[in-house]
Order: C-alpha cells, then structure tokens, then sequence
C-alpha cells in the first residue's frame, strides 16, 4: 500500500519542480529588459551599486539553487560516489540563496533605519548570527534520504 503512495508523492513533486521551473523561467524572461536597462545606467555611470550587485547575485543565487536541487532531484543515476559528492551542493546553494536575500532585506533596513551606525552595528551581528544558524541547521548532521526511482 505505500508504494502508491510513494509513487504519487514522487509524481506531485516531480510536478511542483517543473511548475517552479516554468515560473522561475518566465520570471528571468519577463525580466531581462529591466536587468538590461539597470545594467546600462550602472555601466553609464562608472559605478556598480550595492543594490544592483544584490540584485544580480540574487538572480544568480535563486536560478543555481533551482537547478542545481532539479539535476539531483530528476537525475536518476547516481552512483554511491557520485551522491556523496553531490549530497550537500543543492542545501549549500539554499542557504546562499538565502543569504543573499537577507542582505537585501538588511540594505533595505539599513536605510529605513537612515543609515545609523547603531542600527549598522546591530544589523551586521544579527546577519552574522543568523548566517551561522544557517549554515548549522541546514549542513550539520544532514542525513541521506533515499528515494526509490523506479515508481
């Protein structure tokens, strides 16, 4: 009785990953023109802001962690090695995605706090703190789950 349980577990996901890809897509698309006409100003005016490296970084961060969890996700021939190797590369590329994403809330922040050295100094350490959670909860421990590809 669970493996037609497993296999329509399986199927839904495998359904959720291509809709995200298809979004995920379609969002890059859609959005080219912006990225090219931010591209230009910051080429215009010799200087590279912190809000477009942020920017770029996370539509980099956010297209490799995509891609890189689908490829272990519908790649069905890992040898033992192989995995091993492999294991760790999509949660480590999460938690850079979300990183990156932090530090843009942190900016954003960091502004509205009018750019004060104290809410600078609480900000940093916080960002600290919770990229080393992070990392710890996401990497330490971390435990293989095998899933059956022949459904």
């Amino acid at each position: 009785m669970s493996e037609p349980q497993n296999a329509t577990a399986y199927t839904i996901s495998a359904y959720l990953r291509i809709a995200s890809i298809a979004i995920s897509l379609y969002d890059y698309l859609e959005t080219i023109p912006t990225v090219w006409r931010f591209y230009k100003e910051q080429y215009k005016s010799r200087r590279i802001s912190l809000s477009f490296v942020l920017f770029i970084l996370i539509r980099a961060t956010s297209i490799s962690a995509l891609v890189i969890s689908n490829v272990g996700f519908f790649y069905g021939y890992f040898s033992a090695s192989s995995c091993a190797k492999y294991f760790l590369l999509p949660p480590t590329f999460k938690v850079f995605q979300v990183m990156v994403s932090q530090a843009i809330l942190g900016v954003r922040a960091w502004n509205l706090g009018r750019r004060s050295y104290k809410i600078t100094y609480l900000l940093f350490a916080l960002y600290g703190i919770a990229c080393i959670l992070e990392w710890i909860t996401t990497l330490y421990q971390r435990t293989r789950n095998f899933f059956p590809r022949s459904l």
